[in-house]
C-alpha cells in the first residue's frame, strides 16, 4: 500500500505495529469469540471484503434468526408472506450465492486504480501542453 500513491495516505505508523501483532490478534479474537458465543446469543462471522455481500450475510443472518425465534414462539408465516417483492426478486436474482473471492475485489481495485492514474496522467500531459 505505501508504494501507491493513491493508497499511501492510508498507512499509518501505527499500521505496521498491527500489521506485527496480526497472529496475536487472532488469537485474541478467536479466545473472544469462543468465550462469548452462546446459544441464545450466537457470533455470526461477516468477512467484509465486500461491502454488498457483508450487508446481504447481515440482513439473511437477521433474517433467519427471527423466524427461528417466531416458530419457536408459536408463530408461523404464510408461505406467501416469505415471498420476496418483484423488485426484491429482481435484486435477489443479481446478488450471487457466494462473496467474492478476494482476488475479484483486489482485481477491481487494481483497476480502479489503473484508470484513475491514467486519469491523471492524461490531466497532467494536457497541462504540460499548455505551458
Amino acid at each position: 500500500l505505501e508504494k501507491d500513491p493513491l493508497k499511501s495516505w492510508h498507512v499509518q505508523p501505527e499500521d505496521w505495529e498491527h500489521h506485527r501483532k496480526y497472529n496475536e490478534y487472532v488469537v485474541a479474537i478467536e479466545e473472544m469469540l469462543e468465550r462469548t458465543d452462546t446459544e441464545w446469543g450466537p457470533w455470526t462471522i461477516v468477512e467484509a471484503t465486500d461491502r454488498r455481500w457483508a450487508r446481504v450475510k447481515i440482513f439473511r443472518t437477521i433474517i433467519q434468526r427471527l423466524e427461528e425465534a417466531l416458530s419457536e414462539r408459536g408463530f408461523e408465516l404464510p408461505e406467501e408472506e416469505l415471498q420476496p417483492a418483484e423488485s426484491e426478486g429482481e435484486a435477489q436474482a443479481e446478488i450471487e450465492d457466494e462473496p467474492p473471492t478476494e482476488d475479484a475485489s483486489v482485481e477491481d481495485e487494481d483497476a480502479d486504480s489503473e484508470a484513475l492514474e491514467a486519469e491523471l496522467a492524461a490531466e497532467a500531459e494536457a497541462q504540460a501542453g499548455e505551458e
